[in-house]
């Protein structure tokens, strides 16, 4: 389906984005955001390419990483060089970064307009998505790339509703083209286009086998074409060929050991479990944060590293079944029902215990809407059960973080905003012959 906007949508659509913008600046603005100059991975690797022309210093300070997708680290890396890496380059960062998030809700509400859902479900919509933000720092500073993945995760998926018997093998290619440039900004975007991929085949497969796996092969040719600058990057750069991105094995091996805890912010930094010892980098299992670790990386090259972690993990992972499975069933609970932010943030208990609380109704909402949503428009409800299934698979395997979920969190707002209509529905808008929430 094409992207396009009629007048009666795009006022809404329009207020949404200016609201939700002014929303977070301000936000930002009140939690410090343009003036917060930690440097995580992405910001590092941007430095880096931005100085010197290479993505690097992500592990170790010179050495070459393909840590992260590189489509987020060459938009901060061009702000970097344009703009310097201090107040202004952080303000346009900041700026930039609410202003994705903000147009990541005005796109919300349009899905919600053209799936014809009816105006209580867009008002809802646009209510939720301006005030509604997941993680606060990954949405207001500007770290990490999930605002501008959630853009290309609306786009690349309403796209999805175009049916099989009118796509040819040119736009199948398309397909796969578009699919590779969202997965630039994060390749867990591959996890969503395998979830369609399936879905096709269990929908139309059957009818056309042979048509589907033309049209697969199509989709699969895009994505390399798309992706071979990058693998021949990394050939050149590292001396291996990494398709996608690596550091699986890192994050695998600080999410089960003895010892692991289900959140990634105490598993870099296992110090904060240790009374007296909360600042002791000494005890990071990351390089950059413990410089012992940093000759061995430098030694072995960083894929190989990773490699060795790989290994190491796996061994113990088939040697602790039990922990293992513990493990992943806490990683995926809160992936759907996220913990309260006082554990690693400095939100105060009485703010950070109703947040927690607002993410796990938001959840339930989200759930109880795809359940209207089954009854009210099929598709659309197919539509969403694959982003929601296919999209946190790999993030059931390693600890938890709070910007996991965010590229997904319009999913949950426009399906949470299905459910309110309906409670609206049912038990506000029961007078004789009024207008119906939703249109068939």
């Amino acid at each position: 389906m094409r992207l396009t906007f009629d007048k009666k949508t795009l006022r809404p659509i329009l207020l949404t984005f200016l609201a939700a913008w002014l929303v977070r600046l301000a936000l930002a603005w009140a939690i410090g955001s343009f003036h917060n100059f930690d440097r995580r991975d992405m910001e590092r690797l941007a430095l880096a390419l931005a100085q010197t022309g290479t993505i690097s210093n992500m592990m170790v300070p010179g050495v070459p990483s393909a840590g992260e997708s590189p489509g987020y680290v060459i938009v901060l890396a061009g702000i970097f060089r344009f703009f310097g890496d201090g107040a202004l380059g952080e303000a346009v960062k900041v700026l930039a970064c609410t202003a994705a998030s903000s147009l990541r809700c005005a796109l919300t509400v349009w899905i919600a307009s053209r799936l014809q859902l009816g105006r209580t479900v867009v008002i809802s919509t646009a209510v939720l998505s301006v005030f509604w933000i997941g993680a606060l720092n990954t949405e207001l500073q500007g770290d990490w790339d999930p605002p501008y993945t959630s853009v290309a995760l609306i786009l690349r998926c309403w796209m999805e509703f175009c049916p099989v018997e009118r796509r040819s093998l040119g736009r199948a290619t398309l397909r796969g083209c578009a699919w590779a440039l969202g997965a630039y900004l994060n390749f867990s975007i591959f996890a969503v286009l395998a979830g369609f991929m399936f879905r096709d085949l269990l929908v139309y497969g059957k009818r056309d086998l042979r048509r589907f796996l033309g049209q697969s092969v199509c989709v699969a040719a895009g994505v390399l074409v798309v992706l071979s600058p990058w693998v021949i990057r990394n050939r050149i750069t590292l001396g291996e060929w990494v398709l996608t991105r690596d550091m699986l094995g890192y994050a695998l091996s600080v999410s089960y050991h003895d010892g692991a805890h289900w959140g990634e912010p105490f598993n870099n930094h296992p110090g904060r479990l240790i009374p007296g010892h909360e600042n002791d980098l000494s005890l990071s299992p990351y390089p950059f944060l413990n410089v012992k670790l940093r000759p061995e990386v430098a030694r072995l090259g960083e894929v190989e590293w990773d490699r060795q972690k790989r290994r190491e993990v796996l061994a113990w992972i088939a040697a602790h079944p039990g922990q293992s499975f513990i493990l992943m069933a806490q990683h995926t609970f809160f992936f759907w029902f996220p913990p309260p932010a006082d554990f690693t943030s400095e939100l105060p208990r009485v703010v950070a215990w109703p947040y927690a609380m607002a993410k796990w109704m938001l959840t339930l909402l989200a759930l109880a809407g795809w359940l209207r949503l089954r009854h009210l428009a099929a598709p659309a409800a197919q539509w969403t059960a694959v982003v929601l299934l296919a999209f946190p698979l790999v993030y059931y395997l390693v600890s938890w973080s709070s910007r996991y979920r965010m590229p997904i969190e319009w999913v949950f707002v426009l399906l949470a905003s299905v459910a309110i209509a309906g409670i609206y529905d049912r038990f506000l808008a029961r007078t004789p012959g009024g207008p119906s929430t939703y249109r068939s």
